[in-house]
């Protein structure tokens, strides 16, 4: 039985612990980042969040790394909102979820994809700072994007995030 098995050399092991904790402190710091959020606290949210993306993409988790664009696209938006910048009220944070889209995309990753079609569905129904609500092609675009995300989540049998 157990001819087949591949011993774990100290070296696989080492990997693989650090791979652990490299996604257990990038789940940690995406955490906070949300949290600063829910306060509106936009730049320590953004901090936080690039940090996970940057440990979540170390060790190729595309759904960790789909969960820190959200959130740092969303802190963009209200970054954006708040600012009486006119570089920071003209971000377009939909620019970098696009492009993350696109990856999750050629990687196939269903869930990455799902996640990343809710976070362009919540920025575009938002509005921008530079133009105030959303034009009819922006609500129509974010719908298109909510039933996507929908369907991929229905597909992935997640419940919770197809509401």
């Amino acid at each position: 039985g157990d001819v087949c098995r591949t011993p774990l050399t100290a070296e696989r092991r080492e990997a693989e612990t650090r791979y652990s904790s490299n996604a257990s402190s990038a789940a940690k710091q995406l955490s906070s980042a949300e949290g600063h959020l829910n306060k509106l606290a936009v730049d320590p949210a953004l901090t936080e969040a690039e940090a996970a993306l940057k440990d979540f993409r170390h060790s190729s988790d595309a759904v960790g790394c789909a969960e820190s664009v959200r959130v740092i696209s969303k802190a963009q938006q209200i970054k954006a909102f708040l600012s009486d910048d006119e570089d920071a009220r003209s971000l377009q944070p939909e620019v970098m979820v696009t492009q993350e889209l696109e990856k999750a995309k050629a990687s196939s990753d269903r869930a990455a994809q799902a996640i990343l079609y809710l976070a362009l569905c919540e920025i575009l129904s938002f509005g921008t700072a530079d133009k105030g609500a959303p034009s009819r092609a922006m609500r129509d675009k974010a719908l298109e994007a909510g039933n996507e995300a929908a369907d991929l989540f229905q597909g992935l049998a997640e419940t919770r995030m197809q509401a």
